[in-house]
């Protein structure tokens, strides 16, 4: 009949269109449907650093050698502790850290209470500086010292997956502000090729800053601030970030404050 004619007609043209589509596209061996839906990629920034209290203390940040991979101060532990109660990380199935101490110490204490989320310390979460030479908190110390200033908190930093750290650390490190977008770039690739659907990653202020290409000069301490992954080198900022949105928020008041004066 002409109606199952044209059924036919239609099916051979929509086959050779089909055809002709997909023969010129090139697929990875590895490829999945999968693998086309973007990560949630948390970024944190640790919580408030004795670096960052140092002027107030009376203390020079740049060359004082008691920073040397500092801790957080009392507010910053608290705002550790806090992030334990913070929704956004409710589906969070695995934690990347930094190996410098104030950004163990955060992801510890948030996850203190969730023993079944892994951790694992990358190098290419630490910070880096503008200098050649690092200033002291960002100078590793090896773990066994580590090890034992966290015991006294009650954190086990044996719960932190160490393998992927160079047997040299904290030697490996002696230059800062060389290849640092590489670094970030091969901390992305390998986030994007882990199972994981909702990462979190436990940093610094400027490794947040580079991440994000430079979008803010600011990062709040112990702030979740969702992302989107969905290259292996690309982190895009959810538009509804409540953590930004508020800080924000916070430092327009602080401008139209000091305007009234």
């Amino acid at each position: 009949s002409r109606i199952a004619s044209v059924s036919l007609s239609l099916y051979l043209i929509s086959r050779d269109i089909f055809r002709t589509s997909t023969t010129n596209i090139a697929l990875p061996a590895t490829f999945s449907m999968g693998s086309l839906a973007g990560k949630t990629v948390i970024l944190i920034r640790h919580g408030e650093s004795l670096g960052q209290a140092a002027r107030k203390n009376g203390i020079d940040r740049k060359s004082d050698e008691s920073l040397i991979d500092c801790g957080l101060t009392r507010k910053g532990q608290t705002q550790a502790y806090e992030l334990a109660q913070n929704s956004q990380l409710d589906n969070v199935d695995l934690v990347v850290v930094s190996p410098l101490t104030r950004a163990l110490v955060t992801a510890l204490c948030a996850f203190k209470k969730r023993p079944d989320i892994p951790i694992i310390c990358h190098a290419g979460a630490r910070e880096r500086g503008s200098t050649l030479r690092p200033i002291p908190e960002n100078r590793g110390r090896p773990f066994n010292i580590v090890r034992k200033d966290l015991a006294r908190s009650g954190l086990d930093i044996d719960r932190v997956d160490m393998s992927l750290i160079p047997d040299r650390w904290p030697n490996h490190v002696v230059e800062e502000g060389k290849n640092t977008g590489s670094e970030y770039d091969r901390l992305l690739q390998w986030i994007h090729a882990r199972k994981e659907r909702n990462i979190c990653i436990v940093t610094h202020h400027n490794a947040i800053t580079l991440l994000l290409g430079g979008a803010f000069q600011r990062i709040p301490n112990a702030a979740p601030i969702e992302c989107e992954c969905y290259t292996g080198d690309t982190l895009r900022m959810k538009q509804q970030n409540k953590a930004m949105n508020e800080y924000k928020h916070k430092e327009e008041q602080k401008k139209k404050g000091r305007r009234k004066r």
